[in-house]
């Protein structure tokens, strides 16, 4: 079963995401790692250990798994949110 996050926990991801581009990522990295993180908790579960992470080392690796993240998802997300119109 996949968990989605709650409003409660989407407002601090773009809380995060802005974070996140500052850090140097994209405007529209982040907006597609916010879709993600919406729809799948573990992506914002990632996120929150990425904003209170020290080592450098680990944030490293905590960006490159919300980066294979957004890889992975956002394809699949974008179509399920953007069916066509009937009749096209």
């Amino acid at each position: 079963m996949i968990y989605t996050t709650t409003p409660e926990q989407y407002k601090h991801a773009e809380k995060i995401a802005e974070k996140i581009q500052q850090s140097g990522f994209p405007y529209s990295f982040c907006t597609k790692l916010l879709a993600v993180a919406k729809e799948y908790e573990g992506t914002y579960d990632l996120m929150v250990l990425w904003e209170e992470e020290d080592d450098i080392a680990e944030l490293r690796a905590l960006e490159r798994d919300f980066v294979a993240e957004v890889e992975e998802s956002w394809e699949r997300i974008y179509k399920e949110n953007h069916k066509p119109l009937e009749g096209n």
